[in-house]
């Protein structure tokens, strides 16, 4: 796009994330709602049931808009935009064939450039698509979506004006010559019933001509509108508020909207993704945010795109995961590189994104852009990144104390390598290249020292400077020694059971739960009789107090015996 005079303005300032009286435009009343009730979404759908996870798809701006990347523009299209039909269709049959849809990502979403700028409406009042990008209409468009698994979301302009186009009027006094007359203000209810009779699940409202229509600070009053309009129309259709962070979502967001964005465009480029992240994770914006409320919205995903990095990348990626944002695709999902197949299709980050606790990451620590996010998940585990802002590798460390863990033990497992890395205590250390991210999952471990225990047959407690509690047991096995501790499980089931013990070359020991047959552990060699090793093994344990028995009866010693940790896994 290409938007002149005040549209000019209004989109550098969007892009900037800054309001429009940054640049020298006179800003209307600030007339806000008052705060919504705690739990509250929409009018129609009060309880959020449309969302009580953040959505996924893929939107069309980043690569089809031609605003970002002009060597996808097509010059047979007008002003060489890309945006038509068979790309769409092109995409949806991409992310079927290279699995994302069954990841979740079902909601395709065309935004700009979908309507007619000629004649925006016809001589029914309802809007027009552009034939020559959609030739089958929207209404085809969205039967072949959702005949595949697919919802359809379109791009809405609730101000009377759109930020740039062309094709327009070019004699209409007040109005800039060539914009296309393609808002919906003061058609709300026409527009409402025209997509729900098309098919549409998803709307984004941009929040274009909001100078010009001087509705600054009354975005409650607009999304109120739109939202009994979507009501009346009788279909149930997500509402995705984007106002640039320009307007307080906070404070209307989660009564008459499903997503609110809360920034300017991010572009692709590193700069732009820490500015989000920044300005979305403030204490105010978090606390809006929440299954029963809906969700902040960092804009749609550059990932993939020429101009990050492959460690941005993934740090693009793993926040807005970690924050809870909706995950819009916006890369060309028809030829991405296996990296990013993966990363974007990674299911145990976007597991902590479909999180049902719905809790948004929050900074634990900072030191000197070296960063440690947090957030609870529904299971009482923590899921943890560890981000690199500098220029150089570094080590960061999360402290267990510092995310709140509750257990001065954790079992981590690294989510993007999808790789446990065992039990940790007090916390974990990883090393992480320039503007990385390392991204966990810490699961409490409930942790209960040999020396407890009860030891017979010779087995004896040991001073050792290494181990948890400054002490170990020795002398368990060769057909006599034994050590047996009491562990408390919260719950039945599954568990992960990991022995911590001290051996300067390899043995076995016998681990019997409950009395039951023993589990013999081999080649056990933690390096040396002043390191401590670990090994897990998988355990089903009952609600409350549990056996766990140490022996060897072939004739051998077992190795030291520091203490035991249990922790649950599926």
């Amino acid at each position: 796009m290409k938007p002149t005079g005040d549209a000019m303005k209004q989109r550098l300032a969007r892009l900037l994330g800054v309001g429009a009286a940054a640049i020298a435009l006179t800003l209307g009343g600030t007339l806000i709602p008052a705060a919504p009730p705690a739990e509250a979404a929409t009018l129609f759908d009060p309880g959020n049931n449309m969302a009580k996870t953040p959505p996924l798809g893929w939107n069309s701006y980043n690569i089809f808009g031609g605003t970002f990347f002009p060597q996808y523009n097509d010059c047979s299209l007008p002003s060489c935009i890309p945006l038509n039909e068979t790309r769409v269709k092109e995409v949806a049959q991409a992310m079927i064939d290279n699995g994302l849809r069954d990841k979740g990502y079902r909601s395709i979403n065309i935004d700009d450039r979908w309507q007619d700028p000629r004649v925006p409406r016809g001589t029914d009042g309802k809007l027009r698509w552009d034939d020559r990008r959609f030739p089958s209409g929207m209404p085809a468009l969205a039967t072949w979506l959702h005949d595949r698994g697919f919802k359809m979301g379109l791009y809405v302009l609730p101000n009377d004006r759109p930020c740039g186009g062309e094709e327009g009027p070019t004699n209409k006094p007040g109005w800039p010559s060539g914009l296309p007359e393609t808002s919906s203000m003061g058609h709300e209810y026409v527009d409402a019933q025209t997509f729900a009779d098309w098919g549409a699940d998803y709307l984004k409202f941009d929040w274009c001509g909001v100078n010009e229509t001087h509705t600054n600070g009354q975005a409650g009053t607009v999304f109120k509108k739109w939202n009994q309009a979507i009501q009346a129309s009788g279909r149930n259709i997500m509402v995705a508020a984007s106002t640039w962070g320009w307007e307080s979502e906070q404070n209307w967001g989660p009564q008459y909207a499903h997503t609110w964005r809360i920034d300017g465009d991010v572009g692709p480029n590193w700069n732009d993704v820490l500015k989000t992240l920044d300005k979305g994770s403030t204490a105010t914006l978090r606390s809006a945010s929440g299954p029963t409320k809906g969700w902040n919205d960092f804009d749609t995903l550059q990932v993939g795109n020429p101009g990050l990095t492959p460690a941005e990348n993934r740090t693009h990626f793993m926040m807005w995961a970690m924050s809870n944002s909706p995950l819009m695709l916006g890369n060309d999902v028809r030829s991405m590189t296996p990296d990013i197949a993966s990363l974007i299709g990674n299911t145990e980050i976007l597991s902590v994104n479909q999180d049902t606790l719905g809790e948004q990451a929050w900074l634990a620590k900072n030191t000197g852009g070296l960063q440690v996010w947090a957030r609870s998940l529904q299971d009482g585990s923590k899921a943890v990144a560890l981000v690199n802002r500098t220029g150089s590798t570094a080590n960061i460390t999360a402290n267990f104390s510092d995310i709140f863990l509750g257990s001065t033990s954790g079992a981590v497992r690294d989510l993007f390598a999808q790789a446990d890395r065992g039990v940790s205590t007090t916390g974990y250390t990883a090393s992480v290249a320039s503007h990385d991210t390392v991204i966990l999952r810490v699961i409490p471990a409930r942790s209960t020292e040999a020396e407890s225990g009860t030891l017979a047959g010779g087995a004896a407690i040991q001073n050792c400077a290494t181990c948890s509690g400054g002490k170990n047991v020795g002398y368990v096995g060769n057909n006599s020694g034994t050590a047996t501790v009491t562990v408390n499980a919260a719950s039945a089931g599954n568990h992960a059971l990991t022995v911590f013990f001290n051996s300067g070359d390899d043995r076995s020991v016998q681990v019997s739960v409950n009395g039951a047959a023993p589990i013999t552990l081999s080649a056990l060699n933690s390096g040396g009789w002043s390191q401590v090793g670990q090994r897990s093994i998988p355990v089903t344990l009952n609600s409350g107090n549990n056996t766990i028995r140490f022996s060897n009866g072939a004739g051998q010693w077992a190795p030291d015996l520091d203490r035991v940790t249990i922790h649950r896994t599926p």
